[in-house]
């Protein structure tokens, strides 16, 4: 029976600290916080001996009214502060928690009993394998994020069998019997680090790699290839580690994560190109790019970094008006629907211009994998300037006989038709082939095309240092009519 209370009549603030004695408290003074919806369901519970209006339960476990749950609709509206739920039924383990977006929410859930303010423990949040999807193939799942299985059928008799560590959250619940998990690897299967005593310096530079795992200051859960344990366990965020590198198949896009306390203090002066980006992000201030992995995480802003140039986008490209025809090559990723398609184009404004409202990103470069341009993505028309590229015609090719030097890209790409093209002469060649300009050629270029290239060096042999082997011309063509000529530069023989 509700206490006569006038309270019960009056609009007080949602969500008050009540404080209760008696079953279910287990603090040390014997006095509980409680998560209350409103004054009224405080006071109508005898073990609630007093309440603070819009004051938010400040204890490490506040407990839950469980029976005055609040509902969805009281919850909505509730701002975002994160809190850390605990519950035993339907729970593996002897007691698991679960984060919720605030405590009204948390308490929402019928099985939650208390909750302690802030974010879940990372090795204390168990997940159900019920709210994961990993589309038609659970099992095929590649991507290294490991996660420790739990069954729900064990017995102690099993032993360790009851936990085992699975590469990612996918493979672990194809597996029968496992069907909730943590995020991390299995107790059992990782060298903890000693909290308690962690090493003052460490003067060894013995190099036997080990992954350590740290939590990040959101709770989650990282994990970087460090030199050896000594570097690891110095870092206090780091909580374990296991024997040997991280596996290259992360979910972390080739992330390389910096430990967050143990940065390196100088660093070697060698090139080797990395995209850092800031744990914290200010508008267009999030990434910067760096000389090396080295001198990424010394930079003390620096969360994780990525091997290559910073992602760009159109809004940020000076040049996105510019000219389309240079040929710096660019890693552009599109989004076309439900998948991601990187494809190396000649320059930025291509990339901008063609693809505009569907470009995610580009970075400077060919695409991982490609070994250079291809015709197909080559919008631009002759553009009458000697900008000379390689056209491959076969992979693997590493001779003359299956390449060879062009005057400008769409030259290549209509009249010879290559695999891929690269900028600059190919390998062997010191200028500009003459072979498709010569008039007894099947297609002859200068025949095709009204064009010029204004005057031109021809040579007639390789490594050519004097007049006797070079000679002006008017044009290419005229260069190139001449029998002797293999080859020619732009502009006049100096």
């Amino acid at each position: 029976m509700m206490r006569s209370l006038d309270v019960c009549s009056k609009n007080l603030e949602a969500n008050i600290c009540s404080f209760f004695t008696g079953e279910g408290c287990d603090s040390e003074d014997g006095v509980c916080q409680r998560f209350t919806l409103n004054a009224c369901t405080a006071c109508s519970d005898t073990a609630v001996n007093y309440f603070y209006p819009n004051q938010a339960c400040d204890s490490e476990k506040v407990f839950c009214d469980a029976n005055n749950r609040p509902e969805s609709s009281h919850c909505d509206l509730q701002n975002y502060e994160p809190v850390c739920g605990y519950y035993t039924e339907g729970c593996p383990l002897e007691i698991c928690a679960i984060e919720a977006t605030n405590a009204c929410f948390s308490c929402m859930n019928q099985n939650i009993l208390y909750f302690k303010p802030g974010r879940c423990d990372v090795q204390d949040q168990v997940f159900s394998c019920d709210y994961i999807d990993c589309g038609n193939d659970p099992s095929s799942g590649d991507v290294f994020k490991p996660v420790c299985g739990i069954k729900t059928d064990c017995t102690s008799t099993e032993g360790n069998s009851c936990e085992l560590t699975f590469k990612n959250e996918c493979t672990a619940c194809a597996t029968q019997g496992f069907e909730f998990y943590k995020e991390g690897v299995c107790e059992e299967e990782r060298i903890d680090c000693d909290i308690n005593n962690r090493p003052i310096n460490c003067t060894s530079k013995a190099n036997s790699p080990v992954c350590a795992f740290f939590a990040d200051n959101y709770q989650d859960l990282l994990f970087t290839t460090v030199d050896n344990s000594c570097e690891a366990c110095f870092d206090s965020q780091v909580m374990y580690y296991i024997p040997g590198e991280c596996p290259s198949e992360t979910n972390q896009e080739q992330q390389a994560y910096c430990l967050p306390n143990n940065r390196p203090e100088n660093c070697p002066d060698y090139n080797e190109t990395v995209c850092g980006y800031y744990e914290v992000c200010e508008a267009d201030s999030c990434f910067i790019e760096l000389q090396n992995p080295c001198a990424a995480c010394m930079h003390p802003e620096v969360k994780y970094y990525e091997h290559g140039s910073c992602k760009k986008h159109c809004v940020e490209n000076e040049n996105y008006f510019g000219n389309s025809s240079q040929i710096s090559p660019v890693c552009a990723t599109y989004d076309f629907g439900s998948q991601a398609l990187s494809i190396s184009l000649k320059n930025s404004q291509i990339a901008c211009n063609n693809f505009g409202p569907s470009l995610e990103f580009y970075k400077e470069g060919l695409c991982p994998g490609d070994q250079g341009l291809r015709c197909e993505f080559e919008f631009e028309s002759l553009y009458g300037r000697i900008d000379p590229v390689c056209a491959v015609f076969q992979e693997g090719c590493n001779s003359t006989i299956c390449r060879d030097t062009y005057a400008e890209p769409m030259v290549a790409c209509k009249y010879a038709d290559p695999l891929y093209y690269l900028p600059g002469v190919c390998p062997e060649d010191e200028g500009i082939s003459c072979n498709p300009y010569r008039s007894d050629e099947e297609n002859d270029l200068c025949d095709a095309l009204d064009l010029s290239y204004g005057e031109v060096c021809g040579f007639s042999r390789k490594n050519c240092k004097d007049d006797s082997c070079m000679v002006t011309f008017q044009n290419h063509c005229d260069a190139c009519s001449n029998s002797q000529i293999k080859f020619f530069k732009a502009g006049p023989c100096s």
